[in-house]
């Protein structure tokens, strides 16, 4: 049904007269919007960001948790602790608390593509590091 909408100037139910409506025009010029052409840039950009910056946090994190775990000072053990804890946290209160902190915040990082990859690679270091510690052991 979407599908249908989506081809048709206005809605109508299916039919022979409709069928002569239908056109693709919609989605050729969705491509034309430079704001849909930088939202999908933005997009791209903070999936590899976010990602590649969680991969390598995770990664410094588990590679200490493992080599340390012997060792009795407990500063492994709390580092694994304090990596999992965005886990604890709702993803809406993890984006207010960022919010809220880098409003006042000296580098000027409010209301823009950084300070939602920061959030994100928060929010997702919890999985990533669990992960990896799993695989360095």
């Amino acid at each position: 049904m979407l599908l249908w909408t989506s081809v048709q100037p206005f809605y109508a139910p299916l039919s022979a007269e409709s069928l002569g409506r239908m056109s693709f025009e919609s989605y050729y010029k969705i491509w034309q919007e430079s704001s849909v052409v930088r939202a999908l840039w933005n997009t791209m950009v903070l999936a590899l960001v976010t990602s590649i910056a969680t991969i390598l946090l995770a990664v410094l994190v588990s590679w200490f948790v493992v080599r340390r775990r012997r060792q009795t000072d407990g500063l492994a053990h709390y580092l694994a602790t304090v990596s999992f804890l965005p886990q604890c946290v709702p993803s809406i209160v993890i984006g207010l608390a960022f919010i809220f902190v880098y409003v006042r915040f000296p580098v000027p990082i409010y209301g823009t593509l950084w300070i939602i990859a920061l959030a994100m690679t928060t929010r997702y270091l919890a999985f990533s590091s669990r992960t990896t510690t799993s695989a360095l052991m």
